[in-house]
């Protein structure tokens, strides 16, 4: 199994990397062995970086060229009255950092989500802090899951709540599309059962119209899902059906996109045996190899093209 995933993986890096001279720049050193710096983006001004110490946040500036530190800046986590906020998410967008923090409210059952602004040029604060959204939580082991994108030109904004009501007894995923000045562009929001939650997401992507991909996948079929951002996201969602194969399905992949902007689908494919009516056995999976289809965007369905490699 490991080895037909690492061909996916060499697969999906073949269509958008090429060799590349690696470049070590001067060594920068930290304060303690707990220091772990994240690369938030990189452009012709710098590298910026967002690090945490386990005791201390940091917001950094690297030269790209010489990959010297040219700022480390601290900031703390904020206090509403008397609750403490919890850092959920750093981006760079607009030439300047955002950090997203939140916090519980036990008496209004209500979490709360804010972005607060520092400068790029030197990681301070720039003052500016909003509200983005509040959601309503029974309780705070189940303020579930936050999420946020940016797209590649750095025009949308895409946050993201999943979590469990007690009271509804539903799931409930929250989508806020914003522009880059924390503008709601438009919101969708969707309620099911809990039974109808049993699959994994992954290799999310949002582009520069704001649409937002990504890949899901169940016990036995995975499939491509997106949401238009021309169409006050208009869901979408086609199931990666191997037709060249009887039995067969996909039960992992990745994707990505080629210069027309359609997707390229790299994965691992298996079959299983017919299962018995009379029998609460599962169907035994066998892994057979791995796959490729092409899928064009423009249509609605699967038009590409596909090769099933044993």
């Amino acid at each position: 199994m490991k080895k037909l995933f690492s061909l996916v993986l060499l697969l999906i890096a073949s269509f958008t990397m090429s060799a590349q001279t690696v470049e070590w720049g001067v060594k920068n050193i930290s304060k303690n062995a707990k220091y772990e710096p994240s690369v938030i983006a990189w452009n012709d001004e710098g590298i910026f970086c967002f690090a945490d110490d386990n005791s201390h946040y940091y917001l950094e500036q690297l030269d790209p060229k010489t990959f010297k530190r040219q700022y480390q800046t601290e900031f703390e986590e904020p206090k509403f009255g008397k609750y403490k906020s919890t850092l959920e998410e750093v981006i760079y967008v607009n030439g300047n950092f955002m950090v997203f923090f939140s916090y519980y409210d036990n008496q209004k059952e209500t979490y709360f989500i804010y972005a607060y602004e520092y400068n790029g040029e030197n990681g301070r604060s720039t003052g500016k802090k909003e509200k983005i959204f509040e959601a309503d939580v029974e309780i705070i082991k189940e303020k579930g899951h936050f999420m946020v994108l940016v797209s590649e030109d750095n025009s949308k904004i895409l946050i993201n709540h999943y979590a469990y009501s007690y009271k509804h007894d539903k799931m409930h995923d929250y989508y806020l599309l914003l522009n880059s000045d924390l503008e709601t562009i438009t919101t969708r929001i969707e309620s099911f059962n809990v039974s109808d939650s049993d699959y994994n997401l992954s290799n999310y992507t949002l582009d520069n119209d704001g649409t937002l991909y990504y890949w899901k996948s169940y016990e036995d079929k995975s499939s491509i899902v997106s949401y238009d951002g021309n169409r006050d996201y208009d869901k979408w969602e086609e199931t990666i059906e191997l037709d060249a194969r009887p039995n067969s399905y996909s039960v992992g992949g990745a994707y990505n996109f080629d210069q027309n902007g359609d997707f390229v689908i790299a994965g691992v494919w298996a079959t299983s045996t017919p299962k018995d009516a009379n029998s609460n056995k599962k169907q035994k999976k066998q892994y057979k190899g791995t796959y490729y289809i092409k899928i064009e965007t423009a249509s609605d369905s699967i038009t590409g093209y596909q090769f099933i490699l044993k």
